[in-house]
């Protein structure tokens, strides 16, 4: 059976020989995989041109399917979420276990950065609550009653 092949090193000139339908095949795939990469610079050339100029476009098409589909994504979401409760909590129980000396060491390191300001915070509200001032910041209803009461037994 004749057939036009192609040869894979030149990739411009077809040549006639025998061959059977899988080597006839096989050359056919060689022979596209080599013109793609042979001008693979232009395909994306060309790729990244239609999406910059049909940018706005498409994103308009994308937001309106996720608007459209946004239900049934969540819903498949918790019955996936649902289904696998069991082995999802061992992979988090796994990672945490696995990664706990850097979790711990990350908690002291935030804690030893942070420890300069949290102790101010906590003299700020201390060194209020003795001048008095913390009722000024934080009125209560207290004060209220008490002044209706001593109304009342005035």
């Amino acid at each position: 059976m004749a057939s036009t092949t192609y040869d894979v090193t030149s990739c411009d000139s077809p040549r006639s020989t025998t061959s059977s339908s899988s080597s006839q095949s096989n050359s056919r795939s060689h022979y596209r995989h080599a013109y793609y990469a042979k001008n693979k610079a232009r395909a994306l050339a060309q790729v990244k041109a239609y999406y910059e100029t049909h940018k706005t476009q498409i994103a308009q098409k994308q937001k309106e399917y996720n608007q459209a589909n946004r239900v049934r994504k969540a819903a498949t979401n918790r019955a996936y979420k649902e289904r696998n409760k069991e082995r999802i909590l061992a992979q988090r129980k796994g990672y945490y276990a696995k990664r706990r000396e850097a979790i711990v060491a990350q908690a002291k390191d935030y804690y030893q950065r942070n420890k300069a300001r949290v102790q101010a915070q906590y003299k700020k509200k201390r060194s209020m609550a003795d001048v008095g001032l913390d009722e000024c910041v934080r009125p209560t209803t207290a004060p209220a009653m008490k002044m209706t009461l001593a109304f009342l037994l005035n």
